[in-house]
């Protein structure tokens, strides 16, 4: 059900130009990227820009990652934290029209953390839209 909410959020949402926007809440803080139709050429591209997000538990943090992505048939989505790929690694999408993974950086330590989604396309391809939400959650 919640992956079912996800989607129909997300595709409520790539009709819209581009957009960001971060809030806290008890034990964490959100960032999340969205963008509409846009045309990418073979190669690596980033998805969203570098974000930086700070864990302030002297326990450590948890990253989540949820990434949704359009159109992106036979394409590669990573997500980098702190210049190592997030579990599980590099996602490679199928041809699903709507490519969508849940990845993850467990054991941050306290501090700041830069985070950001990469799309590999091995063939010329439009997507019809993206939504990447980043949420890291404190250790209590």
């Amino acid at each position: 059900m919640r992956h079912f909410a996800f989607a129909v959020a997300a595709i409520t949402l790539f009709c819209s130009p581009a957009f960001s926007e971060t809030f806290d809440f008890a034990g964490g803080h959100v960032v999340t990227h969205r963008g509409g139709s846009q045309p990418f050429i073979y190669g690596v591209h980033d998805l969203d820009k570098p974000n930086v997000m700070t864990c302030v538990s002297e326990k450590g943090c948890s990253l989540v990652i949820q990434t949704q992505v359009n159109n992106a048939e036979n394409s590669l989505i990573c997500t980098i934290v702190d210049g190592v790929a997030a579990a599980p690694p590099c996602i490679r999408t199928g041809g699903d029209a709507a490519a969508t993974t849940f990845q993850g950086a467990p054991a941050l330590a306290k501090g700041d953390h830069t985070v950001q989604t990469k799309l590999t396309v091995f063939q010329q391809l439009t997507i019809a839209g993206f939504q990447v939400v980043y949420t890291m959650y404190e250790y209590q």
